[in-house]
């Protein structure tokens, strides 16, 4: 779904109002390495911060997402 979108146009970096978290908060914090992987290909932003000011390997790491957080780190 998520490479469709950004086929058709759709912003990496759009954020969520009531959180301020961003696709790649979402996919890091949930471990869909592949759509973290697709989404900074397209220029989603690893240096944002939601409104809990955390980055998305911030939720990775929460989250036991190692593999996730090895690729954010070399960002």
């Amino acid at each position: 779904v998520a490479r469709l979108l950004l086929e058709r146009g759709a912003d990496p970096n759009v954020t969520d109002k009531s959180t301020g978290a961003t696709p790649l908060h979402d996919a890091a914090r949930t471990g869909f390495l592949d759509t973290v992987q697709l989404l900074v290909k397209a220029g989603a932003d690893p240096q944002a911060r939601d409104k809990d000011n955390c980055l998305p390997i911030d939720l990775a790491r929460q989250n036991g997402h190692t593999d996730v957080v090895a690729v954010l780190e070399t960002l």
